[in-house]
């Protein structure tokens, strides 16, 4: 049995009325009450709602509480996927990339006759692509969602990855504040000194960033834990 166009808005409006408003749990919530209606001898979803629904939440702070904690785990759920798409990079064959992209960026920073616009440049495309992607991405959804006339806050996963982004665009940031305004020469010197150190850090950096692209482009679920 589906649910009939009536029956959907009703339990939309619920849904919607005790707070779900991301994407993960919304979707999960909404098959969990469908699942457990079409189980029923119920006819009357209002009433399912308030009858069965609501008791075996806890009501609408019963609901919160598990929103709240539910959106906790599906948070630490794609920060491991993060962590474990970044260690995809440094064990086997893949270990070929960082090792390249080291070597490549040691020799550019080391004989171009402009390392600090190089090393700036770099910094921007690192910080620039994966908010170009997040930013496109969440654009689609938004439109999608308007189109099926959900009206979705952005998913759980897409407000993380903002936030990955932004901390991206606050280490561009920090570059033009402390070290913009230094002596091209004394920069330049600086950079030389410390270049293994460097290049380690931006092939960490730039692993990150395709990292998140890969995040952004892959449907990643979790499921939320509705007992």
């Amino acid at each position: 049995m589906k649910l009939s166009q009536e029956q959907h808005h009703t339990l939309v409006k619920y849904l919607k009325d005790v707070g779900i408003r991301n994407q993960e749990p919304f979707e999960e919530f909404y098959d969990h009450v469908v699942t457990a209606f079409e189980k029923s001898d119920a006819t009357d979803i209002s009433l399912f709602i308030k009858e069965a629904i609501e008791p075996a939440f806890g009501g609408e702070k019963g609901i919160q509480k598990i929103l709240k904690e539910g959106s906790k785990s599906v948070t630490r759920h794609y920060r491991k996927v993060l962590r474990k798409k970044m260690a995809c990079y440094f064990k086997g064959p893949n270990l070929l990339i960082p090792i390249s992209m080291y070597f490549a960026l040691y020799m550019l920073l080391s004989f171009a006759p402009a390392p600090k616009m190089i090393f700036f440049s770099i910094l921007v495309i690192t910080c620039i692509t994966p908010f170009i992607f997040v930013v496109f991405n969440s654009y689609r959804s938004y439109r999608s969602s308007k189109r099926n006339k959900l009206s979705f806050n952005p998913s759980l996963k897409r407000e993380e990855l903002h936030r990955l982004t932004i901390l991206g665009m606050l280490i561009l940031h920090l570059h033009n504040i402390f070290l913009d305004d230094i002596d091209s020469t004394s920069y330049v010197q600086d950079l030389i000194q410390w270049l293994p150190l460097v290049v380690s850090g931006l092939v960490i950096y730039i692993i990150w960033a395709i990292s998140c692209v890969q995040m952004v482009k892959e449907e990643l679920t979790n499921k939320l834990i509705i007992q």
